[in-house]
């Protein structure tokens, strides 16, 4: 690679002179974290891990007693986003629990129901020709459980008991 772009993208090497301070330091955690914070929530584990710090650093803990940071509001956030993407309830829970919201909590933000999201997608797929078995994995593939999948199969392929004739 070409050694003028490479130091274009390249962080300047520190040298012994050029060390931070602890407050320096601190200081730049900190206002990395706002900028981090200002483009999106961010889970606890999720901030540690891009600012490289532990789980029960200060700044964490200062940064959630002001507001900045804050599991529940990150949770149904992001549980709102994956619903609105057509994702079930176990991918959602999977996904949140990757992202270190602790169990309890990731069930609270997908309490809703998943069964009317799963019969419209499942409808919409059996409009387009797919079969039933098709569309039973398809919707397991997005996180809905195997009876809610099946249920949401067989009530989508009957017709509205309210439609027009």
């Amino acid at each position: 690679m070409d050694d003028r772009r490479a130091s274009a993208w390249a962080l300047p090497a520190r040298s012994e002179a050029a060390v931070r301070s602890p407050e320096a330091e601190r200081r730049s955690q900190r206002e990395r974290a706002y900028a981090i914070l200002s483009q999106r929530d961010h889970s606890r584990a999720e901030l540690a891990r891009k600012l490289g710090l532990e789980l029960d650093a200060p700044l964490l803990d200062e940064l959630q007693q002001a507001g900045y940071l804050d599991e529940r509001r990150f949770a149904e956030s992001f549980a709102r986003s994956r619903r609105r993407r057509g994702l079930g309830r176990e991918r959602i829970l999977a996904e949140l629990r990757q992202r270190g919201v602790e169990r309890e909590l990731a069930f609270q933000a997908t309490e809703e129901d998943d069964f009317e999201q799963a019969r419209e997608l499942a409808r919409r797929r059996l409009a387009r020709g797919k079969s039933a078995e098709q569309v039973t994995r398809f919707l397991l593939q997005r996180g809905f459980g195997p009876s809610l999948a099946r249920r949401a199969v067989l009530r989508a392929s009957q017709p509205d008991e309210f439609s027009e004739v």
